[in-house]
């Protein structure tokens, strides 16, 4: 009789439990953005755009000139 109420009891935490949990995973994530959510808001776009300036390499600083790669110059 014992182990009956051992099983019961574990089969109503287990159903309790998945119940439980599902709540759990359609949280939004919070250590990153999408999309629609940068281009949405103007302080995150802003954000967006001056971190993208931050991998430029200044120009000429290794002696090529951005120009050279598109069609402003013509080199002969």
């Amino acid at each position: 009789m014992k182990i009956k109420k051992y099983i019961v009891g574990i089969a109503f935490g287990a159903l309790f439990s998945s119940f439980y949990s599902c709540d759990v995973l359609d949280v939004a994530p919070t250590d990153s953005f999408t999309d629609e959510s940068v281009w949405n808001d103007l302080a995150l776009a802003e954000t967006y755009l001056n971190n993208s300036y931050i991998s430029v390499v200044a120009e000429n600083s290794q002696s090529v000139r951005f120009a050279s790669l598109t069609d402003e110059v013509h080199q002969m």
